[in-house]
């Protein structure tokens, strides 16, 4: 094996390099557990587990590793990441919950790909599944729930076209992820349906959450007749809602951070959101 110089500016450079080769070459000596740092497991996630996966899911992913997972074990040797040590680490971090269940997560991925690779036994318990998180599974925020009378005052109090796409989502029941990837021809106009086959979130076109949230749903006299008018007066574009400012799809935020929430606010709804219906 080869190194540059120029990229590889020591000694402890080129040993980091090389670990999982080494331990590949050696994983038939007769240890319990390799004493390969997690850094080399973290490398592994990245180039093996993140390919392929949303990128919205990736940048969080990112994140978590370079903001937390690295800072904090990767310079240990894997055998020194233990559920203990985890469940103490996490006791002194002042994250919420779902944070903490974001870590845990990677980390029980981390290990997935260590036993994969006979880092570690694969017969082994991943000791991720000892570590116990409160408070998940609870929702922190009320569910606004807002009636017929309040959803009309609320489409009234805002400006074209976010009071269509409120009314879009709020009938069809969508994410606003959903609602801004939205194009003209995926309305079937013959058979009053509108199918939803993809989601805009980070700047990036992608797939919808689940095949579960692919459908043909089925649009209204009442509905259709606001999606022709909005047509025929709208912006000549494929996306039923098309960014002013780049001509894609528009951002998610801009509805609901600077339309939709406020507009809800003023009027005293409260904390109002999209979700699914089935959510």
């Amino acid at each position: 094996m080869t190194f540059s110089g120029a990229e590889y500016r020591n000694e402890s450079d080129v040993r980091k390099a090389i670990e999982f080769a080494v331990i590949q070459q050696n994983r038939d000596a007769a240890r319990t557990k390799v004493d390969a740092v997690f850094s080399t497991i973290i490398d592994l996630y990245k180039s093996e587990h993140m390919p392929g996966r949303e990128h919205s899911t990736n940048e969080l992913s990112t994140y978590i590793l370079r903001k937390y997972i690295s800072p904090r074990f990767g310079d240990s040797s894997i055998r020194e990441v233990t559920a203990l040590a985890v469940t103490r680490w996490f006791n002194a971090l002042k994250l919420a919950p779902t944070t903490k269940a974001s870590i845990r997560s990677v980390l029980s991925q981390c290990f997935e790909l260590a036993a994969l690779h006979e880092f570690i036994p694969a017969i082994e318990r991943n000791p991720m599944s000892l570590v116990k998180l409160k408070g998940t599974t609870k929702r922190k925020k009320k569910i606004v729930q807002v009636t017929i009378k309040d959803f009309q005052k609320l489409i009234r109090a805002l400006p074209e076209p976010h009071n269509i796409m409120t009314l879009v989502a709020a009938d069809l029941g969508l994410r606003v992820s959903e609602l801004v990837a939205l194009q003209w021809d995926d309305i079937d106009r013959k058979n009053k349906k509108i199918t939803i086959q993809r989601k805009f979130t980070r700047g990036r076109l992608g797939l919808t959450k689940t095949v579960g949230s692919e459908a043909a749903l089925p649009l209204d006299d009442g509905l259709m007749a606001v999606l022709k008018n909005w047509q025929s007066k709208g912006p000549k574009s494929e996306w039923l809602f098309p960014s002013s400012r780049t001509g894609g799809p528009r951002s998610a935020s801009n509805l609901l951070q600077k339309h939709l929430k406020p507009a809800a606010e003023k009027l005293g709804l409260g904390n109002v959101g999209c979700r699914r219906t089935s959510e």
